[in-house]
């Protein structure tokens, strides 16, 4: 009996002191600074820069440009990403529900997630856009495209703006 009493805490020491020495070495692992890894919120700066001296990330026989030819190529694409986000946020303040929806339409569940996601500079999720007008009731007016509207050189005090539809109200 006293035998078993002693094994007994003796094991319970050792149970202790393991969960004590795995505490700490998580708390050391998370503490320790790691120099290419940002592991805080807000935005990721220098990410090409350098640490002691020597370069994070090295491209070697890139060909860059920034042209307005090269950068302008990706303006049409960012502009139909522009305009689904708006479809979206119009949809969302005019009373639609996503919910109802993926049940209706449960086959497009995913792109749904997609697009909630951000994942909007691609055209495969525009499949969403003719199931969400088979819930429309009527009545309301198609929601206009981001180049709609008066061109911003004739009317250069004119902001980019969002304008929400009639309806419900955050």
């Amino acid at each position: 009996m006293v035998g078993t009493v002693t094994a007994m805490r003796r094991r319970g020491v050792t149970v202790i002191l393991g969960a004590l020495i795995t505490a700490l070495l998580a708390v050391g692992v998370m503490a320790y600074p790691l120099p290419y890894v940002v592991l805080k919120p807000g935005p990721t700066v220098n990410t090409l820069g350098s640490d002691n001296g020597n370069e994070v990330i090295q491209v070697t026989e890139a060909k860059t440009s920034t042209s307005a030819g090269q950068l302008g190529r990706w303006g049409p694409v960012f502009n139909q990403g522009v305009d689904r986000m708006r479809r979206l946020v119009c949809e969302y303040y005019d009373g639609f529900s996503f919910g109802n929806f993926v049940r209706r339409f449960p086959e497009l569940r995913g792109t749904v997630t997609d697009l909630l996601i951000g994942d909007l500079f691609t055209d495969r999720v525009d499949k969403v856009w003719q199931p969400m007008e088979s819930l429309d009731p009527g009545g309301r007016k198609p929601i206009p495209s981001w180049n709609a509207g008066t061109p911003q050189d004739q009317a250069p005090e004119k902001q980019n703006s969002l304008s929400l539809p009639d309806g419900r109200k955050p």
